[in-house]
């Protein structure tokens, strides 16, 4: 995914979270302050500006002539252009919530592969799930505290699977050298000839079967679930514009954001 502006980090006095449906309305009059949706330099995203409502055409509104605070700039703009002041606080420490996993070693090269904790994000209802190889850790986001025995639980199941997904994948490789290297006469392997380890591959692996009070602490509910709209923020610039991005880190007084396009 490309970005316009680095991940960076920001003090947690700039960073707002973004406005609820609720707080949206379509209803506005003359001479009210509003948010303008714009470009402004040295940045080529839109982000947001407070503006003044100089007049309405048409009813319901075909398009408004607005005036950004602190300047004589006016400019004529689309409804869709146009919001209520986000009066939304900064955020502060209980925001966002974050900790880490530590990774077993024989399955951190495989937790590099993107999207693949993504049922584990699922399942312990986390926004954010990511894999930091510096620290050979999973960092978990949420927007509320999450049970910590539950997700370590769900975690150990989770690396346990990841296991098994390197096993199958060595001896699968495995087979394909096996069958790829010629035989005593010059004649390349078959399958069959490596029916031993065919066999070991296809072989069902043991299943465990939990109790059904195990199965209410593994199974997670549909209401458990979120997305990367919970990390949405936004963040003032130098320029005074607001723009929206996402929170991938959580540190003291601090969040990395990124912004992609």
């Amino acid at each position: 995914m490309k970005h316009w502006y680095p991940e960076t980090r920001f003090n947690c006095d700039n960073v707002r979270l973004p406005l609820l449906d609720e707080q949206c309305c379509t209803e506005f009059s003359d001479n009210q302050e509003i948010e303008v949706k714009a470009v402004r330099e040295p940045h080529p995203s839109f982000g947001w500006i407070k503006a003044v409502v100089k007049m309405i055409n048409g009813n319901p509104p075909s398009h408004f002539v607005v005036q950004y605070l602190n300047s004589s700039v006016t400019e004529i703009v689309s409804p869709d252009r146009v919001r209520y002041v986000n009066n939304n606080s900064h955020i502060n420490g209980d925001t966002f919530y974050k900790f880490d996993i530590d990774v077993p070693e024989d399955v951190r090269e495989f937790a590099k592969i993107d999207g693949i904790h993504k049922d584990l994000q699922k399942a312990i209802g986390a926004s954010l799930v990511l894999y930091n190889p510096d620290q050979s850790v999973l960092s978990v986001i949420s927007r509320s505290l999450l049970p910590s025995k539950r997700t370590l639980m769900l975690a150990d199941v989770h690396f346990r699977n990841l296991k098994q997904k390197v096993m199958l994948l060595k001896k699968t490789e495995d087979l394909a050298r096996c069958t790829a290297k010629p035989t005593t006469n010059g004649t390349l392997r078959t399958p069959y000839q490596c029916s031993d380890m065919a066999t070991a591959i296809n072989r069902p692996q043991p299943r465990h079967v939990t109790t059904s009070h195990q199965q209410h602490c593994f199974m997670p509910t549909p209401t458990s679930c979120t997305t990367m709209e919970d990390l949405k923020v936004e963040v003032l610039f130098e320029n005074g514009v607001y723009y929206e991005g996402f929170v991938t880190g959580v540190m003291e007084n601090e969040v990395l954001v990124s912004f992609p396009n």
